[in-house]
């Protein structure tokens, strides 16, 4: 994105993005005492939907479903720090670089559900 923003504006830029692991959810939930933890489940999911299945041809296709995925949580962010002058680029880039890791390697997506009831 060299040349596309203000050094100050990416300087200034703050995503807080964090994936807490399933015992530091339950310790939290403990220690805060709102709340009853009734139940916590962990699910991970390969996020390329032809699991190994013509991966050469597809591997777009699944970079493009990561980067929009991205792109529907964080864009509202970024087109209001930087003005909407890079999201097209911006996400264009990571899907290129998404379908470059996944010749590498799967992606897989951690999620942690919790049920709770109000104490």
């Amino acid at each position: 994105m060299q040349g596309l923003i203000r050094e100050e504006d990416l300087g200034s830029f703050n995503l807080p993005l964090y994936k807490p692991h399933k015992e530091e959810v339950k310790a939290i939930i403990e220690d805060e005492k709102s709340w009853s933890l009734e139940r916590i489940e962990v699910f991970e999911d390969n996020w390329d939907v032809m699991d190994g299945d013509n991966f050469a041809t597809d591997k777009w296709k699944i970079a493009t479903v990561v980067a929009n995925t991205l792109r529907a949580i964080t864009e509202p962010m970024l087109v209001s720090h930087f003005r909407g002058t890079i999201v097209e680029d911006l996400f264009g880039k990571y899907a290129r670089h998404v379908a470059d890791y996944l010749c590498l390697k799967k992606i897989e997506n951690t999620s942690v559900v919790v049920s709770l009831r109000k104490n």
